[in-house]
């Protein structure tokens, strides 16, 4: 005859209970954590039933109870996991989870833009994100702007949805060009977003230009051709190239001498020096003032003016 353990009948009932609770609780966002916290206790109710039920139907005149350890620990078991497969659901980490694993790096290109620059417009003004900017000029008023971004996303439809229309939104106040460039969400942990993103500006040679380059990303300018001046503050690595024909002059201000790279030769006009104001007991390094550097094609009629707390390469084209 089949020995009957206690805990054989409520392990039954119970994955049948939890599989529906967690069943229902997927297709009707039921919060079933609260329900399992309140009514926990029902699995002592059910193993006190059964352990009645044994001994009501036991045909034996003193019936000894053997519980099935097994069963119960299963049950536990079973529920727990249950319970955190279903907490990792609720809060959103396995379905980030399971987007990251289908999802991949695509190349969205940005729609090309294109303003002529009103004649009452004297300056223009840039200001740029975290990511990387290529700069060139134009003879006519033209301005012209596009790029690329990757963006890590489940599919394309949604890399160009992250990606946005409008990359660029361009506003005139008074005699000021504002070009902003928008900023794309980042990919942060199991979040879709942009892992690098490049802009590039066609710029009326003619028109002073001034462009904050905000966070990380190199810019490069093509500076043959400029006929006004310009100012750069960034941050980042900053790489300016022009030909033997250019009449221009670049103004650096960096760090330190360390910081200028290029084939030309570097007129230092500031030397680093000491901080007199820090302590000589001070165990740090010394800071330095910055250095200011410059480089002249032709004349200089035209000045150049770049401020980067990073390296500056100049390279003279032949």
């Amino acid at each position: 005859m089949r020995q009957w353990r206690v805990g054989t009948f409520s392990m039954g009932i119970l994955l049948i209970a939890v599989g529906i609770a967690l069943l229902v609780a997927q297709i009707k966002q039921y919060a079933v954590v609260e329900a399992v916290t309140t009514w926990w206790p029902v699995i002592f109710i059910l193993l006190g039933c059964e352990i009645l039920a044994y001994i009501h139907f036991s045909k034996e005149e003193h019936p000894k109870i053997k519980y099935d350890f097994a069963s119960i620990l299963l049950v536990l078991f079973l529920t727990m996991f249950g319970l955190g497969f279903y907490a990792l659901t609720a809060t959103g980490f396995l379905p980030r989870v399971s987007q990251m694993v289908m999802s991949r790096e695509y190349t969205v290109l940005f729609p090309e833009a294109r303003l002529v620059v009103p004649a009452e417009v004297k300056k223009i003004r840039v200001d740029t994100p975290s990511a990387q900017l290529k700069l060139a000029v134009s003879s006519s008023r033209e301005l012209v702007a596009y790029g690329d971004a990757n963006i890590f996303a489940k599919n394309e439809v949604e890399a160009k949805k992250l990606s946005g229309e409008d990359f660029i939104l361009l506003r005139t106040v008074g005699d000021t060009l504002y070009v902003e460039l928008r900023d794309l969400p980042r990919k942060r942990d199991f979040n879709p977003g942009a892992t690098g993103a490049e802009y590039r500006l066609i710029l009326p040679a003619d028109i002073p230009v001034e462009i904050a380059h905000d966070g990380f990303g190199s810019l490069e300018i093509a500076a043959e051709g400029i006929r006004s001046d310009w100012m750069v503050n960034t941050r980042s690595p900053v790489e300016i190239a022009a030909s033997s024909q250019a009449n221009l002059e670049v103004r650096a201000k960096t760090r330190s001498g360390e910081m200028l790279f290029g084939n030309v030769d570097w007129q230092i006009s500031g030397q680093p020096r000491r901080d007199t104001e820090m302590p000589d007991t001070n165990d740090r390094p010394d800071r330095q003032q910055a250095v200011q550097a410059s480089v002249k094609w032709g004349e200089g009629k035209y000045k150049l003016y770049v401020n980067s707390e990073d390296r500056i390469t100049v390279n003279r084209l032949d």
